[in-house]
């Protein structure tokens, strides 16, 4: 017989705890910047602008449910399209091409970056 991994859902806010508020940066450098300035992981949220509905409900459902909220004050968050461009070597690359998020594959969804512990083998990769 085969085991049954059952996932318990997500805990409702308590009602009198105030509203916890997650800011989105969409500047993928900016984003980058600030979690090594303060030394947190960057957690992007990589979403289709031509499937928005599907990125909204796991937006609404998911992200914004209050108890996944104050957990993402440990990062900094990145909401991204799934064509963002940055420069890299000079040269103008869609984000999600690059061999770091090849595990993605080109599709939407959460990347973390370790951005927590400069001079660590993880420090800027990809971790999750």
């Amino acid at each position: 017989m085969k085991r049954v991994l059952r996932i318990a859902a997500l805990p409702a806010a308590a009602e009198d705890a105030p509203p916890v508020d997650v800011s989105w940066h969409a500047d993928y450098r900016r984003a980058t910047d600030l979690a090594k300035e303060q030394g947190r992981m960057l957690l992007i949220f990589f979403y289709d602008p031509q499937h928005n509905d599907r990125c909204e409900r796991f937006q609404a459902e998911t992200l914004d449910n209050a108890a996944v909220r104050a957990k993402l004050q440990a990062y900094v968050c990145a909401r991204l399209p799934l064509d963002a461009k940055i420069i890299a070597g000079g040269k103008e690359l869609t984000l999600l091409k690059h061999e770091a998020f090849r595990e993605m594959l080109g599709r939407p969804g959460v990347a973390i970056v370790d951005c927590a512990r400069p001079g660590s083998k993880s420090d800027g990769y990809l971790v999750s």
